[in-house]
């Protein structure tokens, strides 16, 4: 269904006193929008029943965007039972008019045999309808499927490509996976600049494996001149969100004075934390380092342990 351009962006920009005779008068797009704001509590408080009642009376009208979100509530479950197979009737309403979101949606559903009966090629299908359309997360996916031989047959140049159009849009586990890719020369001659853009590209992003992997670049001076601070650095973003072998890879620049001053103390505490997570790297350098230390550097240690247990990581 189509509406006059010029009058879908009026509605936008109207106030909610205007929106709602347009919307009672039958305009979908006016409906859409009030589902939207009643729905997120956009300038009016939120409420779940009114946003059903406005996308529902959308959506029987053939607005794709109002289908998606019907799919979503229902196979959310918000403010209305959960029901996976109506969600995947209004997901599949909105996908057949080509609504990429939508499409990813459907996709997914197959994938996971979420009311319907699972499916790995006709998730297939509407994931590479989505991703065509430049949906990222679509993308993403199709790169997964490729890369790993997720319901098609195993195609390291396939996944490539969707990766980097997933990761030029700045999905940062597609990037991750592109950094990883070009570091270990999977499928494609290894080349450390690209994997260093791109693993950068996902750190900058807070992605913490990626972190982790720059880490190891400084500290081996793999595609970059050596830099023991900017190991350190990139180490310790990763190691706050709870990467093991961060945390232990820190341990030991703290007791090996790689980057920073000797401190066995931040040592024993790193290495406390990735022990905690199972690894055994982590077991054995905490018990090494215990035997080096005095009572009240253990015992200051184990404080500083149980602060980052609480998220209080020393500056």
């Amino acid at each position: 269904m189509t509406e006059d351009l010029d009058l879908k962006w009026k509605v936008v920009e109207n106030t909610l006193a205007d929106l709602i005779p347009l919307a009672e008068q039958g305009m979908s797009t006016a409906q859409y929008i009030l589902g939207t704001m009643y729905g997120n509590g956009q300038g009016v408080p939120q409420n779940n029943e009114i946003a059903l009642k406005w996308f529902t009376l959308a959506a029987d009208q053939g607005n794709s965007s109002a289908q998606n979100c019907l799919g979503a509530i229902y196979a959310d479950g918000r403010g209305i039972r959960k029901n996976e197979e109506t969600a995947v009737n209004w997901y599949r309403k909105s996908a057949e008019q080509g609504y990429a979101p939508a499409q990813y949606k459907l996709a997914y559903m197959y994938d996971m045999g979420e009311g319907v009966p699972q499916s790995s090629q006709t998730a297939l299908k509407w994931c590479a309808l989505s991703a065509a359309q430049g949906h990222v997360d679509a993308q993403y996916n199709l790169g997964h499927m490729y890369g790993t031989g997720q319901g098609v047959p195993q195609n390291t140049q396939t996944s490539l490509k969707w990766y980097t159009l997933a990761a030029e849009q700045g999905h940062g586990t597609a990037q991750h996976n592109l950094g990883v890719i070009f570091a270990d020369g999977e499928g494609v001659p290894a080349n450390s600049q690209e994997a260093l853009k791109w693993l950068t590209l996902a750190a900058d992003q807070g992605y913490a494996p990626s972190q982790y992997n720059l880490g190891l670049f400084y500290s081996r001076g793999q595609g970059v001149i050596k830099n023991d601070k900017t190991a350190l650095k990139w180490y310790t973003l990763a190691a706050k969100q709870g990467i093991s072998e961060a945390q232990c890879n820190l341990g030991l620049m703290y007791f090996n004075g790689e980057g920073v001053h000797t401190d066995y103390t931040q040592a024993h505490m790193w290495f406390s934390l990735s022990a905690l997570k199972g690894n055994t790297t982590g077991i054995f350098n905490k018990g090494n380092i215990t035997k080096k230390m005095n009572s009240n550097q253990i015992s200051q240690a184990q404080e500083m342990f149980k602060r980052c247990l609480n998220g209080d990581y020393p500056d």
